[in-house]
């Protein structure tokens, strides 16, 4: 870090893998979003970090400081002003964050046939509120880059919060795709490219800078520990009815909307659209 911080006694911390160019790189300017008693959300150009204390959940953009939750984070990262990013970790108001470890919020999922993702994704379904997915589902599975994109629009934004309910059925279902279709032997990168060039545009108009953030992600098979978690017991890897539960509890309504999303693109990789 620079000069001006070498004296200040760093905060160690982990972090998701896809945040490497930003934590390592040049030192940059970025903003407060906003904050809770558990996160504060950074806006950095058009990349979203999300800061949480020990023991938070582990997003695919998150930064993790190595001190017990709670406090509050925002006795860490206080809200009100600008922060620094780069040159290996993050300051603010006579802090510094110091990255010392790194996680990869790719799961790596084994080759599984699609008939097991599909009964596992059955069991799912019968354990999670059953919701409106607008057709991503099906579109998913006939690989229309024309509905996909329909049935994205009708669900970004929809619902309160961060992350509105839309956006996480929409996480959940492309992440399943991405991953599970991948375990299952399913070639389908040209078609998420597409998908992520026509809909992430779309969903910075249309929703939160944090979902928007996270959908880009999904696409890329990069997730929230806990629905890495899901889609590991939905290729047998995992235990699926804790699976679930953990899940369920991340946030007010992410988990839930998350896992359903999952089951819907599960069944699109395993040839069951409805």
């Amino acid at each position: 870090m620079s000069p001006a911080t070498d004296s200040i006694q760093p905060i160690a911390a982990v972090a998701a893998a896809p945040l490497a160019d930003l934590l390592l790189g040049s030192r940059r300017s970025g903003s407060i979003l906003g904050a809770s008693s558990v996160a504060t959300w950074l806006e950095v150009g058009d990349r979203v970090v999300v800061l949480t204390g020990w023991g938070g959940a582990r997003l695919p953009n998150s930064v993790m400081a190595a001190t017990r939750f709670p406090p509050e984070v925002s006795t860490v990262i206080p809200a009100p002003a600008g922060v620094i990013i780069g040159d290996g970790g993050i300051e603010h108001a006579g802090r510094h964050l110091r990255v010392s470890r790194w996680w990869h919020p790719c799961p790596e999922l084994p080759p599984t046939q699609p008939s097991q993702i599909r009964a596992l994704a059955q069991t799912c379904a019968e354990l999670v509120p059953a919701l409106d997915d607008a057709g991503i589902g099906e579109a998913l599975a006939r690989r229309s880059l024309n509905e996909v994109l329909r049935a994205g629009e009708a669900l970004l934004g929809k619902g309160p919060g961060l992350t509105p309910e839309g956006d996480d059925i929409i996480v959940g279902a492309l992440a399943s795709y991405r991953l599970l279709g991948r375990a299952a032997g399913l070639a389908a990168n040209g078609f998420l490219a597409s998908v992520e060039r026509s809909l992430v545009p779309t969903a910075c108009r249309r929703t939160t800078r944090l979902s928007t953030s996270l959908i880009g992600h999904a696409v890329h098979g990069e997730v929230a520990d806990a629905l890495g978690r899901l889609l590991r017991a939905f290729t047998g890897r995992a235990e699926l009815i804790p699976a679930v539960r953990a899940l369920s509890a991340l946030g007010h309504s992410s988990g839930p909307a998350m896992s359903f999303g999952a089951v819907r693109g599960a069944w699109a990789v395993s040839g069951r659209g409805t």
